[in-house]
């Protein structure tokens, strides 16, 4: 329903519509946190998980979004489809966790190594993302 209320604002006010499709992703956010405390708390004695990781971020590429929307059958499932332009029809995250043994080891910054160093913002102001 928050698609169709984005929407709405559109035809109204965009001003209102981005501020309705920020609050909606810092929503879809936090639903995302909660989930992931659950499975956490699932987890047996030793385990943790890695960090949520979804397509655009990093090295995972949105071109992966279909093959998740596919592979997870949202269309069907939860009406949930990719647009050509790699956008979900919905506010919605498709996301992976991992499940680990080992306790997680410090991020070091590796700026020369980074895929996206030549055109990184925070490296061009002097500072670094950690990974």
């Amino acid at each position: 329903e928050v698609d169709a209320l984005i929407r709405q604002r559109q035809a109204q006010s965009m001003a209102e519509a981005v501020l309705c499709d920020a609050a909606a992703t810092a929503l879809i956010e936090c639903v995302c946190d909660e989930a992931e405390k659950t499975l956490a708390a699932g987890l047996a004695r030793g385990e943790r998980l890695t960090r949520r990781y979804s397509c655009g971020y990093g090295d995972l590429p949105l071109s992966l979004q279909p093959d998740f929307v596919r592979v997870l059958d949202t269309p069907r499932k939860i009406g949930l489809a990719c647009t050509p332009s790699l956008l979900l029809t919905q506010k919605s995250v498709t996301a992976v966790l991992g499940i680990a043994k080992a306790p997680p080891q410090p991020r070091q910054a590796r700026c020369e190594t980074c895929a996206f160093a030549a055109s990184c913002q925070m490296r061009k102001a002097g500072t670094h993302c950690g990974r």
